[in-house]
């Protein structure tokens, strides 16, 4: 689960419920299986954007948030990336 410092704590209350329904139907909140289960070239992206790790599963879950939000910003919804979830979760999808 994410720290006291993940980024996603500094969002609305809403959209860390959003990340939370994400990450337990993604991973099932398994770190090392990539939370988010960001494909590879959507992830290489937001790292070379953000300076984060080659690889989802090598970067930490304040990175692998860091990256979520990313795309959460950059779409204004939850977007693409998460469209599994637009019924399972709350949010704007």
């Amino acid at each position: 689960y994410p720290s006291v410092i993940d980024p996603t704590r500094t969002l609305p209350l809403s959209e860390q419920a959003t990340f939370s329904c994400i990450r337990y139907y993604e991973s099932r909140n398994h770190i090392r299986e990539g939370w988010y289960q960001l494909t590879p070239y959507i992830w290489q992206f937001a790292a070379r954007s953000l300076g984060l790790p080659p690889s989802e599963n090598q970067a930490s879950g304040s990175q692998q948030s860091e990256a979520a939000i990313f795309y959460l910003k950059r779409n204004g919804r939850f977007g693409v990336e998460w469209l599994a979830e637009a019924g399972l979760c709350p949010g704007r999808f």
